[in-house]
């Protein structure tokens, strides 16, 4: 009986070794001192030497606002004596909406500064909206199509944005970074859009990032 539930097969590999490598171990590393180890280059998007210090913040300023808590007012971003990026931005959009409309968002920059690049993370309430779209503005479209990505994560509702010239150019000036299409969503009464993160990389210093979250809330009816 053996045989009905048995098999039998014969096969012939033959394995050669191609490329053989003995380390052998010369001498122990020798090394330096710390001080000539180790030295400050600031950060990714801002190389320097010198060390990188956090601006002070108040506690409202570096804490975002809940998604249904006090409106903070859509518009320029105001001079404060810890926001010296010198980048202006601002929301553009309805104060109020209706359940089930179609919304048009838009983040404006305006500055002096020579940018590369300015990659954005965006929280918004996923409870009251949902996005639609996610579209690059004019911003670094100024005679070539710009860089764009964008990853949308619905659960905690944040949407991370890359946008940036091409073939090395730089922008100045005022324009609209990013263009967000939203659908109201019943059941809520508001809802926000924040900025609450942005890295300006400059294309010929480096800029600090300005003071954020930069929040709109609109009433849904």
């Amino acid at each position: 009986m053996g045989r009905l539930f048995s098999s039998q097969k014969d096969d012939r590999q033959k394995t050669e070794i191609v490329m053989s490598i003995t380390p052998h171990l010369i001498r122990n590393i020798q090394r330096k001192n710390p001080a000539a180890e180790t030295f400050w280059s600031g950060t990714e998007s801002s190389l320097r030497t010198r060390p990188v210090y956090l601006s002070t913040v108040t506690a409202d300023a570096a804490m975002p606002k809940a998604m249904n808590g006090p409106m903070i007012p859509a518009g320029p971003m105001a001079a404060t004596p810890t926001d010296t990026s010198g980048l202006a931005l601002s929301w553009k959009g309805p104060k109020s909406v209706k359940a089930g409309e179609v919304i048009t968002l838009e983040l404006g920059l305006d500055t002096r500064h020579q940018l590369r690049a300015t990659p954005l993370q965006l929280a918004y309430n996923s409870a009251a909206f949902e996005v639609v779209a996610v579209e690059a503005g004019d911003y670094y479209a100024r005679g070539a199509k710009p860089q764009f990505s964008q990853m949308i994560d619905k659960a905690s509702g944040r949407i991370s944005v890359g946008v940036g010239s091409t073939e090395g150019k730089s922008a100045t000036g005022a324009g609209t970074l990013v263009k967000l299409q939203l659908r109201a969503l019943s059941g809520v009464s508001e809802g926000e859009v924040s900025l609450i993160g942005m890295t300006p990389v400059g294309s010929q210093q480096a800029i600090p990032a300005p003071v954020v979250p930069l929040t709109l809330q609109m009433a849904i009816e």
